[in-house]
């Protein structure tokens, strides 16, 4: 039963995410697809990954008009990872 919840805790939280990238700057269907493939590979399955994107990086995330502010939000975030260990 565990392990059903913590799915759908990650399932949850990569839609509220997804939800987001509807919001702020006008972005093509191409663009929120692309975000959100980045993202997925990003943050697989790690429920903290996804979590401190909805924490602190929200806004950043509504304001992107390119792929490559996407790639550099990404970057950022592996760069936070790499200390936090995640």
């Amino acid at each position: 039963m565990f392990p059903f919840i913590y799915v759908m805790l990650v399932i949850s939280n990569c839609e509220f995410l997804f939800i987001r990238l509807d919001f702020g700057v006008e972005k093509e269907q191409r663009l929120k697809r692309y975000a959100r493939h980045r993202i997925m590979r990003y943050a697989g399955l790690s429920l903290k990954r996804l979590q401190y994107i909805l924490k602190n990086h929200v806004l950043d995330l509504m304001q992107v008009e390119t792929e490559d502010d996407i790639d550099r939000l990404l970057s950022q975030l592996r760069d936070v990872a790499a200390r936090h260990e995640w």
